[in-house]
């Protein structure tokens, strides 16, 4: 029996009449069990899809939504097969429940090839003719490709160019402005 007045330390420096106390008490109390909110596992589709060039800055902007987490995406850019240019489309900002996902690339457009960069610059104008694109998204693990979109002048030249970025959805085309309001 330990005498009133005298503390018995632990081996931690504690007393030891607290360590037993702490044992007894966190033994008794329930923690709360945190469950995450379940994860969206689902293979991505596009959603949306949307190339713009900005003649003035020189720019083009390559956005993509989809309905689920991505491994990221891809894009393809050629006019006649012969130079073929790849980028990578990160992803920029996906809800932490994992149910989308927006990507988006931005290239400058440079003077020629030699100068182009992957995910940085292309050698492709704002009216280069004949340019062709296709975009791919991959499932979480960034290995199979699970949608894809394609853009441009004749997409079904990719099936000879190169059969593995061959893509038949492509991206509605936005309607023209008729310059009619409707007075």
């Amino acid at each position: 029996m330990i005498p009133f007045g005298i503390i018995e330390r632990s081996a931690s420096g504690l007393p030891r009449r607290a360590v037993v106390l702490f044992a007894v008490v966190s033994g008794c109390y329930q923690w709360p069990v945190v469950t995450p909110d379940p994860l969206q596992t689902t293979a991505p589709n596009i959603t949306a899809a949307a190339v713009d060039c900005d003649v003035p800055s020189a720019r083009w902007t390559f956005d993509l939504s989809a309905d689920a987490w991505t491994g990221q995406g891809k894009l393809y850019l050629s006019a006649d097969g012969e130079y073929i240019e790849q980028h990578s489309l990160p992803s920029i900002s996906a809800p932490a429940d994992g149910s989308g996902d927006t990507l988006r690339r931005q290239l400058n457009i440079v003077a020629t090839w030699r100068d182009a960069s992957p995910n940085s610059s292309t050698a492709f104008g704002c009216s280069t003719p004949d340019l062709t694109g296709v975009m791919f998204i991959y499932s979480r693990d960034g290995t199979t490709p699970t949608d894809c979109v394609h853009f441009g002048e004749r997409p079904e030249r990719w099936a000879t160019w190169n059969a593995a970025l061959t893509c038949d959805t492509a991206i509605p085309e936005e309607p023209a402005d008729s310059g009619d309001s409707g007075a």
